[in-house]
């Protein structure tokens, strides 16, 4: 185990890549990061893309790399108006990826465009499709909902894989040890909806003097890259929404992004009023202390195909049945490493 000023770091063994590259949806930035006229490049999967917004607000996203003469479009690339503009020779590309003019004043000859990739923006984020195969979305992120205070937003980069963090969802086992939840449990099983996935999760806090502050959290997965989280505390007439974006950024890194707001007990004040800001700027340390405290264990584990779950584990062992239709058949890591397939089970199976 390596160790950076005192705090463990991950072993050798986290550090492998740990499972192949998941299709789906999947956040680069949240939108107010790029504004018009702006581009940005970020690391997905392995490798460079490109984002940029037009000066009429159009997202686009696009492979690094300009087809005339191979320039990287994120060092010095520029918009102009609704055009991408490479560094090297001034060549211009409208939102549709065509070349519509060179840097010399002529029309490009023959067909000469970038290699733009689906993007949408929702929940305040822009999402980038993948699929191993190339293949086009089949399916949407819907928006969540409406009327919560501006939230709290926080950004890491992590030692892990989508699959493992969005496994939290279901890992009520985990819960007792790293967040000190008590009675924590299942109030129905997971639901499963091609690439929805549906939870529904209770338990409690412990306060001085053995009090206790329940809470009920239902969560939504849309593959692997985002989670739609409201809950609520009885007890107070408090209820919040938690989102998670979840990229990866090569065979073992995460850039992991999630949001925090809070509604007051005494009505829906809108998503800017001052009053529910507050409420949410008090409780977010503690709320997001919580998520942190899964840091160390996600860096330093290790993925393991064929698990020997226990009574108490949650839903493991149907959500990764779930999981497995965002992987294509070649099951080999990012990295080139062979997995060793898990038996054909059934979604309904017991774990």
């Amino acid at each position: 185990m390596s160790t950076t000023n005192g705090v463990a770091g991950p072993t050798d063994s986290a550090a492998r890549p740990r499972l192949p590259y998941p299709s789906g949806w999947f956040p680069l930035a949240f939108s107010d990061e790029l504004r018009p006229g702006q581009v940005r490049r970020e690391r997905f999967m392995g490798e460079d893309v490109v984002l940029y917004r037009t000066r009429s607000g159009l997202v686009r996203a696009t492979n690094p790399h300009c087809p005339h003469l191979g320039a990287h479009l994120g060092y010095g690339g520029w918009v102009d108006g609704e055009c991408l503009v490479c560094p090297f020779h001034g060549f211009a590309f409208d939102p549709a990826g065509a070349c519509v003019r060179t840097g010399y004043g002529t029309q490009p000859r023959g067909k000469i465009g970038l290699a733009l990739r689906h993007v949408e923006e929702v929940n305040d984020a822009i999402f980038v499709w993948y699929h191993p195969d190339g293949r086009a979305p089949d399916w949407h992120i819907p928006a969540a909902r409406p009327g919560f205070p501006r939230p709290v937003r926080r950004s890491s980069t992590l030692l892990d894989h989508p699959q493992e963090v969005t496994e939290n969802m279901v890992d009520v086992g985990h819960l007792a040890h790293v967040h000190n939840v008590v009675d924590g449990y299942e109030i129905v099983p997971p639901e499963f909806d091609g690439p929805l996935m549906r939870c529904r999760t209770a338990g409690a806090k412990p306060l001085p003097f053995g009090q206790k502050v329940k809470f009920d959290i239902v969560t939504e997965s849309w593959g692997l890259g985002h989670t739609i989280a409201h809950f609520v505390f009885p007890r107070f007439g408090l209820e919040g929404q938690h989102l998670w974006f979840v990229t990866a950024t090569d065979p073992t890194h995460v850039m992991f992004r999630y949001t925090l707001a809070l509604n007051l007990p005494f009505g829906n004040f809108g998503d800017h009023h001052p009053l529910g800001r507050l409420v949410t700027l008090l409780a977010a340390p503690n709320l997001v202390g919580l998520l942190t405290g899964d840091y160390p264990i996600w860096e330093n584990k290790i993925y393991l195909e064929h698990p020997r779950l226990m009574k108490g584990d949650g839903s493991i062992g149907p959500y990764r049945r779930w999981a497995k239709q965002f992987y294509g058949a070649d099951r080999r890591t990012a990295a080139g490493v062979d997995t060793v397939p898990a038996p054909a089970l059934n979604l309904g199976d017991a774990d």
